[in-house]
């Protein structure tokens, strides 16, 4: 079969075979800095979740101070740092049809109901919808998240690759490597 180069894949092969290429020209072609910038701090990065933990940490966000460099290290998650509850948050609004909701830790305490927190509305219903399909090929056969996939769901979700730092030199590291996977399933009805 015939691929696609970066400069005319969909965004649903770039997700599909995670492109940094392809991340890269979107976010510097599309978008620009601003917008991207807008997109991070939309989606809860940048700030803690709110989820009533005295010690949640924040993230190590550059956008305040861009650099020539910064669009194209940004966009592929690379000079910033994020929480687990900020990924797992961001991804629930996608779950949630568009709707970022304040985690919470649990759903009751001493039989009361926990209320849910705050929500605000972060895209709409279909783009989220449209986002989820994307997000459904990651996990087929062909895309990098085919060992998340579990016979008789449909799973959604998103791989992710990190080099670490090299303690001994402060920078990145060519051999050591923090891999992710973030999702939800049912994907039709999570």
């Amino acid at each position: 079969a015939h691929e696609r180069g970066p400069e005319t894949a969909t965004v649903a092969d770039i997700l599909k075979r995670s492109s940094n290429v392809g991340t890269v020209l979107i976010a510097r072609d599309r978008l620009g800095p601003e917008r991207v910038n807008n997109w991070i701090y939309r989606f809860g990065f940048g700030r803690p979740t709110g989820i009533g933990l005295s010690e949640e940490s924040g993230s190590i966000l550059p956008t305040s101070k861009w650099s020539g460099g910064s669009i194209y290290n940004i966009p592929i998650g690379q000079g910033d740092a994020v929480t687990q509850m900020q990924l797992t948050q961001a991804y629930g609004a996608i779950a949630n049809g568009g709707v970022l909701t304040t985690p919470r830790i649990v759903q009751s305490i001493g039989g009361e109901a926990v209320p849910p927190g705050p929500t605000r509305r972060v895209m709409t219903r279909s783009t989220a919808t449209a986002l989820t399909d994307m997000l459904r090929g990651v996990v087929s056969a062909d895309g990098t998240g085919s060992e998340a996939n579990i016979p008789g769901y449909e799973v959604a979700g998103k791989t992710g690759t990190a080099q670490k730092i090299d303690p001994k030199t402060g920078l990145y590291s060519d051999t050591a490597f923090s891999a992710s996977f973030v999702g939800f399933v049912p994907a039709n009805r999570p």
